[in-house]
């Protein structure tokens, strides 16, 4: 009766090539089914989906027989990569995209421009960046887009008692410019009348740090003028008194 010839079976990462790991080799009789060892390589970022030989694929622990008639069968390992989860947010967390993508390759943001309202403060303007940095994937990982600011300017315009004719030509200041840094009109005149002289107040409203587009309007008091009234008698004068406007004695 011929005996048995014996092949050996010797398990190989691919390549070996990003795999670690080893496995003893496995001596087995012809014609009869062998179970094989259970893969002990790994690759990081792929999973093991079976081995392969002379184009078949083999599934971890599978049971096989007559891989060859003689000599040495090399089990090679196939890898496949991982998919991980990329999720593109805006800055407050709302979802822009998500998407899978493999270990190792670098995801890519193709959807609308993120925007960020603007403030009374700032305007905001996408600054094509995210954080963390995309780079080539290796885990689940999360990208937040970021933005640059600009500080608003607001217009500061000061105008005289009638509200049109403008005294001061708008000029534009940072949002939080104090009021001390606002540079002021020469104080206005107003033409006296027959009954009220004018002195200029101060502006309606009070002069405040910038915030917003602001109008500032020239205020007045007035004065009763006086007159002088003079008495006369055969042409010589009686008596001399000051009087308010209006007044009657």
């Amino acid at each position: 009766m011929q005996k048995n010839k014996w092949m050996m079976l010797q398990l190989f990462a691919e390549g070996g090539e990003g795999a670690t790991g080893t496995m003893s080799s496995l001596k087995v009789n012809r014609d009869t089914a062998v179970t094989l060892t259970a893969n002990a390589f790994t690759k990081t970022g792929y999973s093991f989906t079976g081995w392969t030989y002379n184009g078949k694929t083999y599934a971890d622990k599978a049971s096989v027989k007559n891989l060859a008639t003689s000599g040495t069968v090399t089990l090679t390992a196939k890898w496949t990569a991982n998919a991980y989860t990329v999720k593109f947010v805006n800055w407050n967390g709302t979802e822009l995209k998500t998407e899978q993508v493999e270990y190792g390759a670098t995801p890519r943001y193709d959807g609308a421009t993120p925007t960020k309202a603007a403030t009374a403060q700032y305007s905001y303007t996408f600054s094509n960046a995210w954080s963390p940095t995309v780079s080539a994937v290796t885990r689940n990982v999360t990208y937040t887009a970021q933005f640059s600011s600009t500080v608003n300017k607001y217009a500061v315009t000061f105008v005289d008692e009638d509200g049109e004719t403008v005294l001061k030509e708008a000029a534009q200041y940072d949002y939080g410019t104090p009021a001390a840094d606002i540079a002021l009109p020469e104080d206005p005149t107003k033409a006296a009348t027959v009954q009220y002289t004018y002195a200029f107040a101060g502006w309606d409203p009070v002069v405040a740090d910038v915030t917003e587009d602001a109008t500032y309007t020239a205020t007045f008091t007035q004065t009763v003028n006086n007159y002088t009234v003079t008495y006369m008698v055969d042409g010589e004068v009686y008596k001399t008194e000051s009087y308010a406007y209006g007044i009657i004695r």
